[in-house]
């Protein structure tokens, strides 16, 4: 049940982090063409914490308990914390302008998933 758990920690933590990719870069442009100008929620402060938050929630979850007792590598770990430091920082600042650095926010969470799947597949096998 844990092996099973963890994997779909991983997979909801991709999804997380490709969701953010997505809304970080589509929705400004989506937004600024009028195409969306009604679904201001969609745009609004909350949603992007809760991307945060969600990614906290992953990655404390599925990539430091996999550290520990599957694999010790710390590479998912720090692609998962550049892009929480990336996405926090433009939620401090308040610059909502930007599309590259939150969708890179967004693809490091992604990849750290991605990569500590791949991982922890590989312990699983040698083991």
């Amino acid at each position: 049940m844990k092996k099973y758990l963890a994997g779909k920690l991983d997979a909801y933590g991709m999804g997380v982090g490709i969701a953010c990719a997505i809304h970080c870069a589509v929705f400004p442009i989506l937004f600024s063409s009028g195409v969306f100008a009604s679904v201001s929620w969609m745009d609004h402060m909350f949603l992007d914490v809760l991307f945060l938050v969600a990614s906290l929630y992953f990655a404390f979850n599925s990539l430091i308990k996999s550290y520990r007792v599957n694999h010790q590598n710390i590479l998912p770990i720090a692609l998962a914390a550049l892009g929480i430091v990336i996405i926090g920082y433009i939620l401090l600042s308040h610059n909502h302008n930007q599309l590259v650095l939150p969708t890179l926010g967004g693809l490091f969470l992604a990849a750290a998933h991605f990569y500590n799947f791949r991982l922890v597949q590989k312990a699983e096998v040698s083991a």
